[in-house]
C-alpha cells in the first residue's frame, strides 16, 4: 500500500508538473498571439503610412509640375541677373584699373613737375645769389664813387686858400 500511495503521490506530482507546463505553454501561446497581433497592427499602420506617403508624393509631384512652367522664367531671369552682375563687376574692375593707371600717371607727372620745379628753384636761387653779389659790388662801387664825388665836390667848393689837408674854415689860424 505504501508503494501504491507513493506511486499515487508521484503521479500527483507529475500531474502538477504537467499542469504547470500546460499553463506555461498557454501563457507562451497567448504571448505569441499578442505579439503576432501587434506585428500585424504595425504592418497595417506602416502600410497605411506608405499609402499616405505615396499620396503626398503624388500631390507634391503635381504641385512641382504645376510650378515648373512658372519657375522657368524665374530661373531665366535669375541667370540673366547673374550675367548682368558679372558684366557690371567686370566693368567696375576695368574702370578701377583705368583709374589706378591714371592716378599712377598723374603721380609720375607730379613727381616729375616737382623735381623740375625744385631744380628750377635751386637754379633761380643760384642766379639770385650771383645777382646779389653783383648788386652788392655795384652798390659798393656806387657808394665809393659817391663818396669820391662828394669829397671832390667839397674840395671844389672850398675856398682856394685852404689846402687839401686843412679843414674848412681853418684859414691857417
Amino acid at each position: 500500500m505504501f508503494t501504491l500511495l507513493a506511486q499515487a503521490q508521484t503521479i500527483a506530482q507529475v500531474g502538477d508538473r504537467i499542469e504547470h507546463l500546460a499553463w506555461a505553454e498557454t501563457v507562451t501561446a497567448i504571448g505569441t498571439a499578442v505579439l503576432a497581433l501587434l506585428g500585424i497592427a504595425v504592418a497595417v499602420a506602416l502600410f497605411a503610412m506608405l499609402r499616405a506617403l505615396g499620396r503626398t508624393l503624388a500631390a507634391l509631384e503635381r504641385t512641382v509640375e504645376g510650378l515648373a512652367p512658372k519657375a522657368e522664367p524665374l530661373l531665366e531671369k535669375a541667370a540673366q541677373i547673374a550675367d548682368d552682375a558679372a558684366t557690371v563687376s567686370r566693368s567696375v574692375r576695368e574702370e578701377a584699373e583705368r583709374i589706378r593707371q591714371t592716378v599712377e600717371e598723374l603721380d609720375q607727372r607730379l613727381r616729375s613737375v616737382a623735381d623740375s620745379a625744385t631744380e628750377r628753384v635751386r637754379h633761380f636761387g643760384a642766379v639770385l645769389k650771383v645777382v646779389q653779389e653783383e648788386v652788392e659790388e655795384i652798390l659798393l662801387d656806387a657808394t665809393a664813387t659817391a663818396r669820391g664825388l662828394h669829397a671832390a665836390a667839397e674840395a671844389l667848393a672850398r675856398p682856394a686858400t685852404a689846402g687839401p689837408g686843412e679843414p674848412e674854415g681853418s684859414n691857417g689860424e
